[in-house]
C-alpha cells in the first residue's frame, strides 16, 4: 500500500482512495527524519511552462507523466506545501538488488528535469545518463556503453506562479545530483496501470566519488544498503560482480 500525505492540511490519502484527517506514527516519524533532508537535489519545474507544441512530443509527455497522477488528490495548488509518500520499497531490499532489477549500470548524470503530471497532481524527475559500465543489461531494452539513457524517480519540486516551491517525495529516497556518478539498479516495476514495462526507474543506488562509497537514499539505521555507505567504490563493485557472477546463467 501506498500512503500520500499532503502535510499543511493533514489528509492522509491511500492508493485505495480512503481518507482520514489526523497523524500518522510512520509519516510523523519520516517527517522528523526530513526535517534534515537536504532536497537541492530534487529538480524543480515550472508551474507555468507551456506543453510542447509538436503534438507527438505533448502526447509522449502526457502518457509519461499519466502514470504519476492520483485520481484521489487534489490538483497542486498554492496552498500546497509537501506532498509525502509512504511506500514499502526498501522492505527487505537487499544491499545489492540485482534479482530485482532489470539492468544494473554505472553512469554520469548529465542533466536532471522535473516535470508536474498531466492531472497537476503530482511531480516526476527524470535524468539523462551517460552509461560507462553495463554490469547487468536488460535483453528486452539493451542499454549501450557510452550512451545516454533516461531514468525516472516518483517526486520532485515545482516552482508556483507566486515563486513558492512545492515538495514532493517518496520515504527514505533522495534524488541523484547532476554531475555525479553513481552505480543504479533500476527497473520496470512500478505500481500503475499506464505504465508501459519499457520505462526505466530508479531502484536504488550508490554514488561513486574519490574511490569512496555514498547511498544515494536514506534508509533507516540497519538496513543492508547502509554497510556500503563510507567503504571503497572497489570493494562494493567487487561485491557487485561477485554476486551477478553467483546468480548468473
Amino acid at each position: 500500500m501506498i500512503l500520500i500525505v499532503t502535510i499543511g492540511v493533514l489528509i492522509l490519502t491511500t492508493a485505495l482512495g480512503k481518507r482520514q484527517e489526523g497523524s500518522n506514527k510512520e509519516s510523523t516519524k519520516q517527517q522528523k527524519v526530513d526535517r534534515e533532508k537536504d532536497f537541492s537535489r530534487f529538480p524543480v519545474a515550472d508551474y507555468s511552462s507551456p506543453e510542447s507544441s509538436d503534438p507527438a512530443i505533448r502526447a509522449k509527455r502526457q502518457a509519461k507523466g499519466r502514470k504519476y497522477d492520483d485520481k484521489y488528490m487534489a490538483p497542486i495548488s498554492e496552498d500546497s506545501d509537501k506532498i509525502f509518500s509512504i511506500s514499502d520499497w526498501d522492505v527487505r531490499l537487499p544491499a545489492l538488488p540485482v534479482e530485482r532489477s532489470a539492468a544494473v549500470i554505472i553512469g554520469k548524470i548529465i542533466s536532471s528535469k522535473a516535470y508536474l503530471t498531466p492531472g497537476k497532481t503530482g511531480i516526476y524527475s527524470e535524468f539523462e545518463v551517460v552509461v560507462d559500465s553495463i554490469a547487468k543489461n536488460d535483453p528486452n531494452n539493451p542499454i549501450k556503453i557510452d550512451t545516454k539513457i533516461t531514468v525516472e524517480r516518483n517526486g520532485g519540486r515545482v516552482r508556483m506562479p507566486s515563486g513558492k516551491i512545492v515538495l514532493s517525495w517518496v520515504n527514505h529516497q533522495n534524488m541523484p545530483r547532476e554531475g555525479g556518478r553513481y552505480l543504479l539498479f533500476l527497473t520496470h516495476d512500478f505500481q500503475t496501470l499506464n505504465d508501459s514495462g519499457k520505462d526505466f526507474y530508479i531502484l536504488t543506488g550508490y554514488e561513486l566519488g574519490d574511490g569512496q562509497v555514498r547511498l544515494l537514499d536514506d534508509p533507516l539505521p540497519g538496513h543492508p544498503m547502509t554497510r556500503y555507505n563510507g567503504t571503497s567504490e572497489s570493494a562494493l563493485l567487487n561485491d557487485l560482480f561477485n554476486l551477478i557472477a553467483k546468480t548468473s546463467p
